[in-house]
C-alpha cells in the first residue's frame, strides 16, 4: 500500500486535501446559513494554503525540492477544477430552482419575465467571474503554501547542514 500512495504524484495527494476542504467547508457553509447564521467566514479559505504545503513536503521528501513550488500550484490547479465544478452546478441549480409563476405574482407578469430573460447572460457572466476567482484564489493560495514550505524546509536544511559541519 505504501509503495503504491510513493508512486502517486505530489499534486494529487495536496489536490485530494483540497477536495476534501472544499466538501467541508461546502456542507459547513450550508449548515451554518440552515441554522441561520451567515455561514463560513471569509478567512476559512486561508485553508487552501494547505493542499500546497501537502504537495511541497512530499515533493521535498521525495528528493524534489526544485519542484515544490511547481506540485504546490498544480496541487491548486487540480483543488480549482474541483471547486470550479461544485460552484457552477450550484449556480445552475440555482436558477433552476426558480419558481416564476410565484415570482410573477409577486412583482407582477412584465417583470418576471425581464427577470427570467437576464437570469441566464446575468448567471454567465457571474459564473466566468466567479471562475477567475477561483481558479487564481487556489493556485495562488497553493503556491504561496508550498513556497512557504519550500522557505522553511531550506532554513531547517541549512540549520541542519551547518549543525552537523560544527
Amino acid at each position: 500500500m505504501r509503495q503504491r500512495i510513493g508512486r502517486i504524484e505530489p499534486r494529487y495527494l495536496g489536490a485530494t486535501l483540497g477536495i476534501a476542504l472544499a466538501i467541508v467547508l461546502y456542507f459547513a457553509d450550508a449548515a451554518l446559513k440552515a441554522s441561520g447564521s451567515g455561514g463560513v467566514a471569509g478567512y476559512w479559505l486561508l485553508l487552501f494554503v494547505l493542499p500546497g504545503v501537502l504537495a511541497g513536503a512530499i515533493a521535498h521528501r521525495r528528493g524534489l525540492p526544485h519542484e515544490v513550488e511547481k506540485e504546490g500550484a498544480l496541487a491548486g490547479l487540480t483543488t480549482a477544477h474541483f471547486v470550479a465544478a461544485l460552484v457552477i452546478a450550484s449556480l445552475i441549480e440555482g436558477v433552476l430552482a426558480i419558481d416564476w409563476t410565484q415570482y410573477a405574482a409577486q412583482v407582477g407578469q412584465q417583470i418576471a419575465e425581464g427577470v427570467k430573460a437576464a437570469i441566464v447572460p446575468a448567471t454567465a457572466i457571474a459564473g466566468i467571474a466567479t471562475l477567475a476567482i477561483i481558479y487564481g484564489g487556489c493556485v495562488v493560495a497553493s503556491w504561496l503554501g508550498a513556497a512557504a514550505y519550500g522557505g522553511y524546509a531550506g532554513i531547517v536544511g541549512r540549520g541542519a547542514q551547518a549543525e552537523r559541519s560544527s
